[in-house]
């Protein structure tokens, strides 16, 4: 390491441009060290290479600073213009922050982006009036491009919580967005790029505004794919994306088993578009926005919600899903379309963490539905089962075990192959060389592990139980760990084991 860096802490720095980006300048070394010139002390970075002076900050109580995380220092000039330090260690990061705190003494206390208090929040509210918006025509766009604009040029300080209120007031009182989206009709028929690129901007910013009201008046079922055409006119992109044109035409929704609620299909579709919108049109936020879009995760979770909601109280698709499922007349290409949307929705009870949808699930059969799967001669339902149960296991172990320890007390003994751990062991030995095979491999291992078991059921709560499954089924854990795809006697003996353990426990119980 050089001289120069003797003594300082490793930092990237970013600043935040006018288009609402953070903007990578550069790698160096930072320390706070007294400045003649600025009769103060302040912030130094020198570049790693040259060691030339990237950054001279004066330490003033005028600068909001905010310690973000772990390893970030925010704050914000005069000039409005926001700075970032993103540290390579933790340590560096507590030193120069520390200094900041040393250097500003008494103000430390009051500045350092600390929360307001709820008095303060209630004085500001008192104060909040809309701001005055102009009309909303062709000729004022580059004007609203600048009002919309102004509370995030200064992310940082208190007053842009004032601002941004403002303006959700006035967009909420004037019916502000319609209004936009009649501009952007007009642009689209004139072919009038300019404005379409400032609608762009315009509708790009209110989601970095960060407002769930704004949200609710952008996401109206009547305008959702309106906002998304003003999203397609990105003027730092060379070509259009179509995103109407793809969710219209290419992302079919298909029934597998009709909803008696059909409000439930258009809670679906709704859902869709906004995740589209998030993970397909809006960049990936950077490490300092992480939070920036929150109002729209939080939408997004409200939306899945209520699909579930209405999901569980569909007893006639619950019912037909995990008949059709078990039934030996359904058709390959037919339980394929069942054993997928299986998935979809136990991947979507993930998401949101829905325990309630899982137990819905599991009245209706999802075990039993689960053995039938790993017993089909089509490798994609096995497949699918498979990745079921993973889903299940990385969400809530207890959810699978406490199962497999019911069937151990209503097994008739050796002789009863339709147990779940039998079923997936006999699948194991038949899945050599397949795609499953390592699947299987871990989920049987995280299955037979006693440690993490957190019963629910009155049965799982019975310790003598727990113990006598899991030790008889450690011989197993050993033959798994020496499985070889290519040796068929260890296949046979994994086999044996299991059945000899299941066995065991039986005779136990």
């Amino acid at each position: 390491m050089p001289q120069m860096a003797q003594n300082r802490r490793r930092v990237k720095v970013y600043s935040y441009s006018e288009d609402l980006q953070w903007v990578d300048k550069g790698t160096g070394y930072v320390m706070c060290s007294y400045v003649d010139r600025l009769m103060s002390m302040a912030i130094v970075v020198r570049a790693e290479g040259d060691g030339s002076i990237m950054l001279e900050s004066k330490i003033t109580p005028d600068h909001p600073y905010q310690k973000q995380e772990d390893t970030l220092i925010v704050w914000t000039e005069p000039e409005s213009c926001d700075l970032a330090l993103s540290f390579q260690q933790q340590t560096g990061c507590d030193e120069v922050w520390n200094k900041i705190c040393e250097s500003l003494g008494q103000y430390a206390q009051i500045d350092m982006g600390q929360d307001i208090d709820d008095t303060i929040m209630e004085e500001f509210d008192s104060i909040i009036t809309p701001v005055d918006l102009p009309p909303c025509e062709l000729s004022k766009l580059e004007e609203i491009v600048k009002i919309v604009k102004a509370p995030l040029l200064i992310p940082l300080q208190r007053a842009s919580r004032i601002q941004r209120e403002s303006l959700i007031l006035a967009i909420k009182q004037e019916d502000y967005i319609p209004k936009l989206i009649e501009l952007f009709h007009m642009c689209e028929d004139l072919g009038n790029l300019e404005g379409l690129y400032q609608l762009h901007e315009i509708f790009r910013t209110f989601f970095s505004v960060n407002s769930d009201t704004l949200l609710r008046m952008m996401f109206q079922t009547s305008l959702i794919m309106d906002v998304i055409g003003c999203l397609e006119y990105n003027p730092s992109s060379k070509n259009r994306q179509h995103h109407r044109e793809y969710i219209r035409s290419k992302a079919l929704f298909k029934e597998v088993i009709p909803f008696q609620d059909k409000e439930l299909v258009n809670k679906i579709h709704h859902l869709y578009r906004v995740v589209y919108i998030q993970e397909v049109i809006l960049p990936t936020p950077s490490l300092f926005e992480e939070n920036l879009l929150s109002a729209l995760n939080l939408s997004i979770v409200y939306y899945k919600s209520e699909v579930v909601k209405s999901l569980q109280e569909d007893e006639n698709f619950m019912t037909q899903l995990f008949t059709q499922l078990c039934d030996e007349a359904t058709d390959e290409s037919r339980l394929v379309e069942l054993a997928r949307l299986l998935k979809e929705i136990c991947n979507f009870a993930q998401s949101i963490k829905s325990r309630e949808l899982y137990q819905v699930l599991k009245q209706h059969g999802l075990m039993a539905s689960l053995e039938s799967m790993l017993m089909s001669e089509v490798a994609m339902v096995i497949s699918y089962a498979v990745d079921i149960l993973m889903i299940m296991v990385e969400f809530d172990i207890a959810l699978v075990k406490d199962y497999i320890i019911q069937q151990q007390h209503q097994s008739s003994g050796l002789d009863d192959d339709n147990q779940l751990l039998l079923i997936i062991t006999d699948q194991l030995v038949d899945s050599i060389n397949s795609d499953c095979d390592v699947q299987l491999v871990g989920l049987i291992k995280m299955l037979i592990v006693p440690e993490p078991i957190v019963a629910a059921s009155d049965i799982a709560a019975d310790g003598t139980t727990i113990v006598s499954l899991f030790v008889c089924l450690s011989a197993f854990m050993l033959c798994v760990s020496h499985f070889c795809s290519v040796c068929v006697c260890v296949c046979v003996c994994v086999r044996a084991c299991v059945r000899a353990c299941v066995y065991c426990l039986h005779s136990q119980l």
